[in-house]
């Protein structure tokens, strides 16, 4: 039985009551009382019961869910004895309060441990915008709630590849991906499958990319499946100036599958760029230039989302 579950059977133990009139929860900032709204709107109706949350603790298995369970009614002068009415009230609000703890144990199937013993009572008469008497009860609701990892909402990883960056300097020219690579590459199953791929390189530029005409100026780190006939997945700009070393993570979700005759790979290169790609040009090759990025260190990891 969950948090939400339990407020909801207060409550409706409250609505199936001859005598209480009204349920509230929250704060006691949240208290409604019956003077408080204007005539086209309707305040509360008493008696009144309040449940103001406590603190709750797990034990083991089991839950302690705690509240202070406030029943309250308007407090009218009477003649006679002035104190009187007011403990009248409180007594038919500890009578009320009985009634709603007998009914959440023995009308429910489940029966949630409520602890009985230890509950204190305490009498109250306070003049907010309506003058109230009425009592307050301190319980505590225990629910056997065991942890179970099964049913928690994580995804299940089960790692495919995880190879080191190439490391030293490379070329970064058009002669094709590979004297670009930044990592080993990855052959794609024939199965579709969904992966979760998480990258962290370190590297540095050598050479002025920037300075190329466009639209190789824009220096990408490239995601392709399939590089003898690309299929783009994603691309990350960096810094073509610096020649600090740079740090690039990234992490997302791609599906891949291959096609017969089973050559298909999943590539990171430096250097393909897609980003303002000429008409009359496929794909945006860099200008040749040897000896433009030296890698330095880094992982790529390739889970399968199972």
């Amino acid at each position: 039985m969950t948090y939400k579950e339990i407020i909801n059977r207060f409550r409706t133990v409250v609505e199936d009551h001859y005598m209480l009139q009204d349920f509230g929860y929250g704060q006691l900032s949240d208290l409604k009382t019956q003077s408080q709204l204007g005539p086209e709107e309707q305040g509360v109706d008493y008696p009144y019961l309040f449940l103001l949350p406590g603190t709750s603790n797990r034990q083991g298995p089991v839950m302690n869910y705690s509240f202070n369970m406030i029943v309250m009614d308007m407090a009218r002068l009477e003649e006679g004895d002035l104190y009187d009415n007011y403990v009248t009230i409180q007594s038919q609000c500890q009578q009320y309060i009985d009634d709603v703890l007998g009914q959440l144990y023995y009308a429910y199937k489940d029966q949630p441990e409520i602890e009985l013993t230890g509950i204190q009572y305490t009498p109250f008469k306070e003049k907010y915008q309506d003058e109230l008497a009425g009592m307050t009860a301190s319980i505590t609701i225990q629910v056997p709630t065991p942890l179970n990892n099964c049913i928690a909402p994580f995804e299940t990883l089960e790692l495919a590849s995880e190879v080191s960056v190439l490391t030293g300097t490379r070329d970064y020219n058009s002669g094709g991906a590979g004297s670009r690579k930044v990592f080993d590459s990855f052959a794609v199953p024939e199965a579709p499958q969904l992966y979760k791929v998480v990258m962290d390189v370190n590297f540095k530029t050598l050479y002025d990319i920037s300075s190329d005409g466009s639209p190789w100026n824009i220096p990408v780190i490239s995601f392709i499946q399939d590089a003898a006939n690309p299929r783009f997945i994603k691309e990350i700009p960096f810094d073509g100036l610096t020649r600090d070393v740079q740090n690039v993570k990234t992490e997302f979700y791609v599906t891949l599958e291959d096609v017969a005759p089973d050559n298909n790979d999943f590539t990171i290169s430096y250097g393909f760029s897609t980003l303002t790609p000429l008409p009359d040009v496929p794909l945006a090759y860099p200008i040749a230039q040897a000896n433009a990025i030296e890698a330095i260190s880094g992982t790529l990891k390739i889970y399968k989302v199972v």
